[in-house]
């Protein structure tokens, strides 16, 4: 079960073990006591999350970077005008945040089958509580209030390795803006870097465009082994723009929408000199002509001061890669799956993104 966790090793999370659907006299209605000053309460403060998360929030622990959610972009992931269950839960030590985690409701389909699962996000313990088993406390609470719900699977991502995953994907890095980059300590040199250029016909997406975008994406996620199947409401909620945060982008040709892409924008922090760089994440796209709806997130992702554009190689993006001048990073995803058996899952097989 690749390495062994002392957690870990008592859930169902081996993808060849069996599913375990607790009843609801296993399940409990109440919070479970905590040793005294602990308490957990639902997120009240963004700003003190935020804080808390670009002081605390560390993915992978190898890595010379860490990311900085703006507040901004923590309300979008929390807003639920979408009506799908999501769960805010902090821990605190006397007063103080000392551990956070976010879970949010999907409908997933995976090789057919269909359930509903909470995916996790944001799991994060304060430096000076790491070590005291404080991370096992978080994901029983926030397993127990999905339980409650009626939730009994899970999905989340990691960049490094705790059992064995059901897919994994590595990150590729397309520079816009070389000279930050290199002046930031993110890269060893200043590259030559090729001119980014939209497509006519290529423009922010609009409300009037939402039931293109969700024709859109049906078809392109039915295409795939392990995707998320979204009501209308999803489409909105996801692809509706936000200043900042993400971006959605529709190409228009002869009068019709034959193409959608998005992106989401985080900043990166190096470590050692605390400078900042943002990045443009690619999210979902479909449609006619992906590659060009690609290259035209990109040069808009340029024209909002993303610095550098950030791909992963699953949901087939390996074939446009090289020909858009991304380059291979270090870092690695892993997915992962809560009670839910299913065989290994190709990485260009999978078209679910948690931002």
């Amino acid at each position: 079960m690749g390495k062994i966790h002392k957690f870990w090793s008592t859930q169902p999370v081996d993808r060849n073990g069996e599913e375990a659907m607790p009843s609801k006299h296993t399940i409990s209605i109440e919070q479970p006591k905590l040793p005294d000053g602990f308490r957990f309460e639902d997120l009240g403060c963004v700003e003190e999350l935020a804080n808390f998360l670009e002081k605390n929030y560390v993915e992978d622990i190898y890595s010379g970077h860490m990311l900085r959610y703006s507040v901004e972009f923590l309300q979008w992931m929390f807003d639920g005008r979408d009506g799908k269950k999501r769960y805010c839960i902090v821990l605190r030590l006397c007063g103080r945040m000392v551990g956070f985690i976010f879970g949010k409701e999907h409908l997933v389909s995976i090789r057919g089958k269909r359930s509903s699962v909470l995916g996790v996000n944001f799991l994060c313990i304060s430096r000076e509580m790491r070590g005291k088993r404080m991370a096992p406390v978080l994901i029983r609470e926030i397993t127990r209030r999905a339980n409650v719900d009626g939730i009994f699977r899970g999905v989340f991502t990691s960049g490094t390795e705790l059992f064995s995953n059901v897919s994994q994907g590595r990150y590729y890095h397309r520079p816009l803006n070389a000279e930050r980059l290199f002046m930031c300590g993110f890269s060893d040199r200043i590259v030559k870097v090729k001119e980014t250029r939209a497509r006519e016909g290529t423009r922010l997406a609009e409300e009037k465009d939402m039931e293109d975008i969700a024709r859109l994406y049906l078809e392109e996620s039915r295409r795939y082994v392990f995707y998320e199947e979204m009501r209308f409401e999803d489409i909105v909620s996801t692809f509706r723009p936000v200043k900042n945060v993400v971006y959605t982008y529709v190409h228009e040709s002869n009068g019709a929408i034959d193409g959608f892409g998005a992106f989401f924008v985080v900043g990166t922090i190096e470590k050692k000199s605390g400078r900042q760089i943002q990045g443009g994440y690619l999210y979902y796209r479909g449609g006619k002509d992906v590659a060009e709806m690609v290259g035209d997130l990109m040069h808009f992702s340029q024209v909002e001061g993303c610095d550098v554009f950030n791909c992963l190689d699953m949901m087939e993006n390996s074939s446009f890669l090289a020909r858009l001048g991304f380059v291979c990073g270090s870092g690695e995803i892993r997915y992962y799956l809560y009670n839910w058996k299913s065989e290994e899952i190709p990485r260009d097989k999978v078209f679910f993104v948690l931002p």
